[in-house]
């Protein structure tokens, strides 16, 4: 059997080009990051054991790229069909703002991110793989899906993404956005400069000079290096922080 007779080179061929336009997306209106779970955050495979146990695989890279995303002020959250403890707990370790498991018809739970929120499609960037998250993505600011998504839903984003669910599609995807933003070489430095242990915790106020100070505005370029639109952050110990602080914990930086 010659490979254009296998499965998955005639998967391949059927790919439909992306229907809609990258150059109507605004990334600087983009204020959340949804995720489809299965398939994006995952590889999509089911590993059940005795007693009902139920383990997923999720990408360390993929939640590095959640933080990074929170650090640009976006936040994050899943929509799932499925109701997974794996899920639960990843959600928790990642810090999502936002889950909602046992969701056949995601447009419910959707439409009731959007109102509980006070979000507009246009703000969302909406990463998913299969024809449920179809009606999220027709709606939503920036439509992504990674490289295994099926034809059906790949003709209704705007990019579809090399990498693979559960190998790297999320922190591709949230690379893509920070760059589009003007935040990642920023975010970068930033982090080079970071003398201090992993585990730590960020003043709101820090999320959100990062997010002021490295998104891209309207204004002509100047000549100015980049290193001068670094934010000198404040940076606090989980030991220093108190209920009073309104700290915000992020999720350890995964390497």
């Amino acid at each position: 059997m010659s490979d254009e007779d296998t499965p998955a080179a005639a998967h391949s061929d059927s790919l439909a080009p992306p229907m809609r336009d990258l150059a109507d997306v605004n990334f600087k209106r983009l204020k959340w990051l949804l995720m489809d779970v299965d398939g994006v955050l995952t590889d999509g495979g089911l590993y059940l054991g005795p007693g009902g146990m139920e383990l997923k695989r999720f990408d360390v890279q993929d939640g590095l790229g959640v933080t990074l995303a929170r650090l640009a002020g976006l936040k994050a959250g899943i929509i799932t069909g499925r109701v997974s403890d794996a899920v639960a707990r990843r959600a928790e370790e990642l810090k999502l703002d936002a889950v909602f498991q046992g969701h056949f018809v995601k447009l419910v739970p959707y439409r009731q991110f959007l109102e509980t929120h006070g979000v507009a499609d246009d703000e969302v960037a909406y990463i998913g793989d299969d024809i449920l998250d179809r009606p999220i993505l027709q709606r939503v600011g920036l439509a992504l899906c990674p490289g295994n998504a099926r034809p059906e839903v790949e003709s209704v984003c705007h990019l579809k993404i090399a990498a693979r669910g559960g190998a790297g599609a999320v922190r591709a995807a949230v690379d893509f956005i920070l760059k589009q933003r003007g935040q990642f070489d920023i975010l970068l430095a930033y982090i080079d400069t970071l003398e201090i242990d992993p585990d730590v915790a960020l003043s709101a106020e820090a999320i959100r000079a990062v997010a002021d100070q490295t998104l891209l505005t309207d204004d002509e370029p100047t000549d100015e290096p980049a290193e001068s639109a670094l934010p000198d952050l404040p940076i606090v110990s989980p030991s220093e922080a108190d209920g009073e602080s309104g700290l915000i914990d992020l999720p350890a930086m995964e390497a």
